[in-house]
């Protein structure tokens, strides 16, 4: 039985890649209560990972870096999306776009989980992410510059630039501070949780076991 996998084996795919499916851990690690209560992170000087001992199905590709779109920049752009039949209900490309930055009317989310083409995410939902900015303390010319690099909500990456998110993530990104870190132009920004609960593997399919 593979790490995590459920005994599943992998699949060789054309061209050299794997894949892999099944229960894994989740590998996001970040303090959602505390952004949910007003991005008080650090209570006491120590953060919370809501998101310990939780599991998650996972679709795992390994794929030759040489085949991953045109060796210019800006690369490749990919994106992720939940649907019930013929209707979407979820997606997300950057961690935290959909959650605090298009939210948190709840009206503004279900649209933007519903709009299956990212490219209309500047149009649609730049107001309310500027908005949303610029009640993080940025004022309005820097608001204007991170909106333009967070829509449309897609994550990019590219073989030609430093392989750490944004260009991609590895799993070992720390992507909650260097997020708040951009968004509060903070660089010692923090949620004060630095690690994730499980080890990750640098064997496929590197995610850590299931709990």
């Amino acid at each position: 039985m593979g790490s995590g996998s459920y005994g599943r084996r992998p699949i060789r795919l054309d061209g050299g890649g794997r894949a892999n499916a099944g229960m894994f851990d989740d590998p996001f690690y970040f303090d959602l209560l505390a952004a949910q209560n007003g991005l008080a992170f650090c209570p006491g000087g120590v953060g919370f990972d809501f998101f310990s001992n939780a599991n998650v199905m996972a679709i795992i590709l390994d794929i030759p870096n040489g085949s991953v779109g045109l060796d210019v920049l800006p690369g490749v752009n990919f994106w992720g999306s939940v649907q019930i039949g013929n209707k979407q209900i979820d997606r997300m490309g950057r961690p935290f776009i959909n959650l605090f930055l298009v939210g948190p009317l709840k009206k503004n989310q279900n649209a933007f989980n519903k709009n299956k083409r990212p490219h209309n995410d500047p149009k649609r939902f730049g107001t309310v992410v500027n908005n949303n900015v610029m009640a993080l303390g940025a004022d309005e010319a820097t608001a204007a510059v991170l909106v333009a690099a967070l829509l449309p909500d897609v994550m990019q990456y590219s073989r030609q630039a430093e392989s750490m998110f944004p260009n991609g993530r590895g799993l070992a990104d720390d992507v909650a501070n260097i997020t708040l870190a951009l968004l509060t132009s903070n660089p010692a920004a923090t949620d004060c949780v630095d690690g994730n609960d499980g080890e990750f593997s640098k064997k496929f399919p590197y995610l850590a076991a299931a709990h």
